[in-house]
Order: structure tokens, then C-alpha cells, then sequence
């Protein structure tokens, strides 16, 4: 699994966004998690997707109003090759059984 705890689940969220990946998501974590961690494991990555559903628009706005939709779409950019590189090492680690 690409995560094993609450915390690690949230950051997964946080990068990778939330409508594409609810009905995954939701699968994944009722295989990874017991009953008695759901609540925890739903209710980080309930935070982690609000938190950026409130943060986002805020900082995408400034930094377009400022510094223009170049610079803005670049960071977006940047962020997506981001976690696709960490996905991809999270999926080397786990086929080599370092996870």
C-alpha cells in the first residue's frame, strides 16, 4: 500500500485531490485500515481535501494576481510531476518490499 496510517493517507490526498479519487480512495482505505481506525483514516482525509479546497483557489488567485496565470499554472504543473514522481516511488519501493 502506498500509505499505512492516517497521516500518510491525508498527504496522499492533499497532493493528489479528491473527486478522481474518491471511489478508490475509499477502497483502498477499508483494505489498509481496521474498523476502529476508519474514522480516523476518513476523517484526515476529509480535513486534508477541505483544507485544500479552501487553500487552493486562495493561493492560485494571489499568485495569478500578482505574478500572472504563467507562474500559476507552472506551480500546478510542478506540483502534479511532483507527486506523480512520488507515486511512482512509493509503487518501486513497495515492489521491492521496502514498504
Amino acid at each position: 500500500p502506498l500509505a499505512r496510517n492516517p497521516l500518510e493517507i491525508t498527504l496522499l490526498v492533499l497532493l493528489y485531490g479528491s473527486l478522481m479519487a474518491a471511489p478508490p480512495r475509499s477502497a483502498y482505505i477499508s483494505k489498509i485500515f481496521s474498523r476502529e481506525d476508519y474514522g480516523k483514516a476518513f476523517g484526515a482525509i476529509s480535513v486534508a481535501q477541505n483544507l485544500g479546497l479552501m487553500t487552493g483557489p486562495v493561493f492560485a488567485g494571489y499568485v495569478a494576481e500578482h505574478w500572472g496565470y504563467f507562474l500559476t499554472y507552472t506551480i500546478l504543473s510542478l506540483l502534479f510531476v511532483i507527486f506523480a514522481l512520488l507515486i511512482a516511488l512509493l509503487k518501486y519501493r513497495e515492489r521491492r518490499g521496502e514498504l
